[in-house]
């Protein structure tokens, strides 16, 4: 009787990096890290990506450093943290939603060059 693998021959957990990336409105960075642990759990290294102004309020309530990868289950996730344009001294410069969606792409795809 041969046993039953999630996983074919010619995967292994070790090399699958996944690399998430979370707009902050609208509390969606909670959920995407929840996830991003559980994947983590089973061996998958996960980088995890949201503005600055979001991490410093995650880097507040843990012990991660930007860019280091700490242990997660059998896996690894690491925090990386651009700059999105947020003026930290005018906390109420907010725009609307459709007007920060294509604001964050921009900024994402400049942080990322």
């Amino acid at each position: 009787m041969s046993s039953l693998s999630h996983e074919p021959d010619h995967v292994t957990v070790q090399n699958i990096h996944i690399f998430m990336v979370s707009f902050p409105g609208q509390g969606h960075i909670t959920p995407l890290l929840r996830l991003g642990k559980r994947l983590a759990n089973f061996g998958l290294f996960i980088s995890f990506a949201t503005p600055d102004f979001a991490g410093v309020s995650i880097k507040r309530v843990s012990a991660i450093k930007d860019g280091e990868p700490i242990p997660c289950g059998r896996g690894m996730i690491r925090f990386e943290f651009f700059d999105d344009g947020w003026d930290f001294n005018n906390p109420n410069g907010t725009t609307s939603t459709p007007t920060s969606n294509s604001w964050s792409g921009w900024a994402g795809k400049n942080s990322l060059r």
